[in-house]
């Protein structure tokens, strides 16, 4: 079984880039209450599909039928208010959800420094980051941290993640140096990369061939974090990845027992 760490369900299916195969499995991400509600409706067999019409998603009813058959309430949940899109309107539905025990982790969470703009929004994302932090660590669940151009702020907080029960750094974009530094300070940290992997990104190229293979999970961020020339990514690229991130530590271990401990890695941290 090959596991996505990060993927957004309603805009891979919204975008017909979602993969039915029953080979692979995830956590999927959502920002906003219409999402999740949609989500909510393809697990309900009788459901008019009402949710559907604003995403205008073509044969819904089909969807929500092979969605049923191959994936159901198998997925792992993730509910953040992402740093750009700082929605706090939304922090009353998350609140309401994690103590319904409705998902299974909080994010994406963190901050996001790549644009001058963006960064102008920090106190906002400031405000949004800790109110996230804080409920993962009184509900004891995963947090799933976005962070670029602000791995600084990590740090900044490292006494208070190492109290969250396990901080998936999704699409990690540090050093090798910087994740150690992280998980030496105590947090339960792993770290996920996706097709930066076939992009030859240096540090993550780094990270995926250097950190301990006990820590390491893998992603598409489907349908975003795309290739040159790709106006979408595929969920079902998460096997391209896996193939291209363990041919960077097949001296180590076969490709079988290498997809078995991502599997071992996913279940610590959700599980």
């Amino acid at each position: 079984m090959f596991f996505d760490a990060h993927f957004h369900l309603i805009d891979c299916i919204t975008r017909n880039c979602f993969s039915f195969d029953k080979n692979w499995n995830g956590c999927a991400s959502f920002c906003s209450k219409d999402e999740f509600n949609f989500y909510k409706s393809l697990l309900t067999p009788d459901c008019s599909g009402g949710e559907a019409s604003a995403f205008g998603t073509a044969g819904y009813q089909a969807t929500k039928s092979r969605f049923l058959e191959g994936f159901g309430s198998n997925l792992k949940i993730s509910f953040g208010i992402h740093p750009l899109i700082l929605n706090m309107n939304e922090a009353d539905f998350l609140q309401k959800i994690v103590e319904e025990k409705q998902i299974d982790a909080i994010g994406e969470a963190g901050f996001d420094f790549f644009t001058e703009n963006a960064k102008a929004t920090e106190d906002f994302q400031i405000k949004a980051w800790e109110f996230q932090l804080d409920l993962a660590i009184n509900h004891n669940l995963p947090l799933i941290v976005h962070c670029r151009k602000a791995n600084h702020k990590l740090f900044e907080y490292s006494k208070k993640l190492k109290n969250v029960k396990a901080v998936l750094f999704h699409s990690f974009m540090g050093t090798s140096t910087e994740a150690l530094s992280l998980k030496s300070r105590g947090i339960n940290a792993f770290f996920s990369f996706g097709k930066q992997i076939l992009n030859n990104n240096k540090k993550v190229l780094d990270c995926a061939k250097n950190l301990p293979l006990d820590c390491l999970l893998w992603e598409t961020d489907a349908p975003y974090q795309t290739l040159k020339n790709q106006q979408n990514t595929f969920s079902s690229e998460i096997f391209d990845v896996y193939k291209a991130a363990w041919n960077l530590r097949s001296d180590e271990v076969d490709f079988d027992n290498f997809v078995n401990l991502a599997e071992k890695n996913f279940k610590r941290v959700f599980d």
